[in-house]
């Protein structure tokens, strides 16, 4: 079947067919499509010989697949038709899809606290828009009108803005099978997405005084022409905030000691503060280690005026003498501090950290991450109460010899 002819069944089809309207979100969008008109717009499709390589095909995407069925086709352009699309234009497009196996697959990531207006654009295939301009789907209403939960029940903020990444890829490929190799997205495309989301995230940040905060992440295909779903649906929660702490009478006490305790504030203490309020809030280990490490220079730096040689002994010694109950305790600061500030100066210098080649390297990091935060509020609270002399804490005892 021609393209021409296509097309004219397929905007019969489309006018025949109820006008859309604001849809039940628990219903699929073509849920109103009479069935006598899918069967006769799928019967088309299988004739037509230029298309016959699509059907039965998987499709796979970042993180979601899907297999290219004829009835779905057949529901989908038709729903894209009466939306207005033009039927011509959806009927080429879905030739050349067929003819080049090629496809545009938008990577879409909600940003909570950042609004625009229109459409800006940072560089062909990557732009900014306002959610009204992307395709309607129950993905786009969890991302930027009633929010969702992740794991736990963390909440996730709804979008103000979408910061979109379009990319050209080939995702059919024959349907998975338990025998054979799982389905992945392109190792090269995941890293292509993800590059050019830091550099926009990176771009934003640098241009005016915005601080982008990312929400939920769906993918879909931009093609109008597109044999399946038009938004496939949700990829993964990306940058999940940190998870709703409990303070309940338990904490009383504590809060109430602390509470008197911060009577002046000290720039020292406020500064030590907030970068460990913002290493709970980090996504990487890198970004949690820079964090972690100066919360321990200046805490224990404080002093040294100009003298800065020896950093990490000096720290690491100096936090064991003021926290160290006893000689194994000591020992086991003085390690945690010492780690802290070698990841610190990795992640500060080189951008990266050690990499993690199995199950027990990531469990010592978080164990360590973990050791170290507990480390910092302690110091930060024992701080609270007074500054002690440096030199008279680590040399002012009876020597054992």
């Amino acid at each position: 079947m021609s393209i021409s002819s296509l097309a004219a069944l397929l905007k019969a089809a489309a006018t025949a067919s109820p006008k859309p309207s604001v849809r039940d979100l628990s219903l699929a969008a073509w849920a109103d499509i009479d069935p006598k008109l899918v069967s006769s717009v799928s019967d088309a499709l299988n004739e037509t010989e230029e298309l016959k390589e699509l059907w039965g095909k998987w499709a796979q995407f970042s993180d979601f697949g899907s297999l290219v069925q004829l009835q779905q086709a057949a529901y989908s352009l038709i729903n894209r038709a009466r939306d207005g699309y033009d039927s011509e234009a959806i009927v080429s497009d879905l030739f050349e899809i067929a003819k080049t196996s090629e496809v545009s697959f938008a990577s879409v990531r909600a940003v909570t606290n950042l609004v625009v207006e229109e459409r800006v654009s940072l560089a062909e295939g990557v732009y900014l828009a306002p959610p009204k301009e992307l395709p309607n789907s129950n993905a786009k209403y969890a991302a930027f009108e009633s929010g969702m939960q992740g794991d736990g029940g963390a909440a996730i903020s709804s979008g103000k803005s979408a910061l979109v990444v379009e990319i050209t890829c080939k995702p059919f490929r024959s349907p998975p099978n338990s025998s054979g190799p799982s389905s992945e997205f392109s190792p090269e495309l995941t890293q292509e997405l993800e590059q050019k989301f830091e550099r926009a995230r990176a771009a934003l940040i640098l241009v005016g005084n915005a601080a982008p905060e990312f929400g939920v992440s769906y993918g879909y295909v931009a093609n109008v022409g597109w044999p399946g779903m038009r938004s496939p649906g949700f990829g993964a929660a990306f940058r999940v905030p940190r998870q709703p702490d409990r303070i309940s009478l338990t904490h009383e006490p504590s809060l109430k000691s602390i509470f008197e305790q911060v009577r002046t504030t000290d720039p020292i203490i406020s500064l030590a503060i907030d970068r460990l309020k913002a290493s709970r809030k980090r996504d990487t280990d890198l970004e949690k280690a820079i964090d972690h490490g100066l919360c321990l220079e200046v805490l224990l730096m404080r002093g040294a005026k100009t003298e800065t040689t020896e950093i990490t002994n000096k720290i690491s010694h100096r936090c064991a003498w003021l926290l160290g109950r006893n000689a194994e305790r000591r020992h086991e600061i003085l390690k945690i501090v010492k780690m802290a500030y070698n990841l610190r100066s990795k992640a500060a210098h080189a951008g990266a950290l050690p990499a993690i080649r199995d199950s027990d390297q990531a469990d010592t990091r978080k164990r360590h991450f973990e050791d170290c935060e507990r480390l910092i509020v302690n110091l930060i609270v024992r701080l609270m109460k007074g500054w002690p002399d440096w030199d008279e804490l680590t040399l002012g005892f009876e020597t054992r010899a």
